[in-house]
């Protein structure tokens, strides 16, 4: 088991108990990828047929809308779960895409041996299920924050809560997903500093 893979396992054991052999199975099933920044893991339009794990970097989702701007809906680092969690179960084409947004690197499980753990390993859809449900209620959230809170309030949360994403993600993303101007997120900085 590589080191990437223990990592994965370490975070599927923070939700659920696994046994030594479905430890291994879990770690056979997902394989390391080093993406460079910029590089697409899904465009709009395709069919996912991969679930990745961040190992470390960051990752955001985005679509383009009817101007042709591309607004940034998430973005994840590492610990985290990334694809296009509705399409890849519906196995529909995804609205948006997903970009590396610095160099990352990741583990990866294809569609088959992801269905596959599900008759593997016994809590698997547990953990599945946890993924999901966190990943509704963080978009949830994000929906109030845009619509509840101010610009400043909503960069001042994402400091406490995801403090890396908010330091290293590249402004003109950060500014998208917290719904504001480039701009104004440099004028925010510069007031919290």
């Amino acid at each position: 088991m590589g080191r990437h893979q223990e990592i994965l396992i370490n975070a599927v054991e923070n939700r659920v108990s696994i046994s030594p052999q479905e430890k291994e199975l879990l770690s056979s099933s997902f394989h390391p990828l080093n993406c460079k920044k910029n590089e697409c893991l899904l465009k709009a339009g395709q069919k996912p047929q991969k679930l990745y794990f961040i190992v470390s970097g960051f990752v955001r989702c985005f679509y383009i809308d009817h101007d042709g701007n591309e607004v940034t809906t998430d973005i994840l680092s590492a610990g985290e779960l990334v694809t296009s969690f509705e399409s890849f179960l519906k196995d529909t084409s995804s609205s948006y895409s997903i970009q590396c947004i610095s160099d990352c690197k990741l583990l990866f499980i294809t569609k088959p041996d992801y269905k596959a753990l599900y008759a593997e390993i016994s809590e698997w859809a547990v953990f599945c299920q946890g993924v999901y449900e966190n990943y509704i209620l963080k978009m949830t959230e994000r929906v109030n924050a845009l619509q509840t809170l101010s610009a400043s309030d909503r960069y001042e949360k994402l400091l406490k809560k995801k403090a890396e994403i908010a330091l290293h993600t590249p402004v003109k993303h950060l500014a998208s997903y917290l719904g504001i101007k480039p701009q104004s997120l440099s004028r925010i900085r510069k007031e919290i500093k």
